[in-house]
């Protein structure tokens, strides 16, 4: 997780208040972000992890762990195919370390590549005004649950679609200023 995006977040009163899905929050998500790239990618993370890679589009995320050769999971993600032959990973910051390595202990017989993104973090929204909220910053809005797009430069993710719930990713500048029009609204 980026130094910025940190030092921003601490400079934030959270109100860690609404305890059920239908209030309206807005919040830091504490992962950190992989990049898996080259022209094997989907190859290698479909002999790797437990999710169908080729279920996955660039407007369908999904869900997935990798796990070691005895089936103990290693990690838990979420997922995203960026291009066609490029993919992002997002895991709990506790175990970016952890999980790179044990994915880069196979990644050398392939003919892709692992990044460790330092710059890039994430929130959540959800609630009742969540899309609305969304919407007077963007022309496009994932509708259903999974879908993904990207605009500007930044990733968002409809991870339910009954509770108007939502992940943004992006590089720490544009995810403050971003995060700033939100809590304002």
């Amino acid at each position: 997780m980026s130094a910025t995006w940190q030092a921003f977040i601490a400079t934030q009163t959270l109100d860690f208040a609404p305890q059920v899905l239908a209030e309206n929050a807005l919040y830091p998500l504490s992962h950190r972000f992989i990049t898996i790239a080259g022209v094997d990618a989907s190859k290698f993370l479909q002999g790797q992890l437990s999710c169908d890679i080729r279920l996955l589009n660039t407007s369908k995320a999904g869900l997935g762990s990798h796990n070691t050769p005895k089936g103990r999971m290693a990690s838990s993600f979420r997922i995203m195919q960026t291009a066609a032959d490029s993919y992002l990973l997002r895991l709990h910051a506790s175990i970016i370390d952890s999980a790179s390595a044990l994915l880069k202990k196979y990644i050398v017989f392939s003919k892709a590549q692992l990044i460790v993104l330092e710059d890039m973090a994430g929130f959540g929204l959800h609630g009742p005004n969540a899309a609305a909220a969304l919407k007077a910053h963007f022309a496009h809005l994932p509708t259903e649950s999974f879908q993904q797009i990207v605009e500007q430069g930044i990733t968002i993710i409809c991870t339910d679609q009954s509770l108007q719930s939502y992940e943004i990713y992006a590089e720490s500048s544009a995810l403050i200023s971003l995060w700033q029009q939100l809590a304002n609204t």
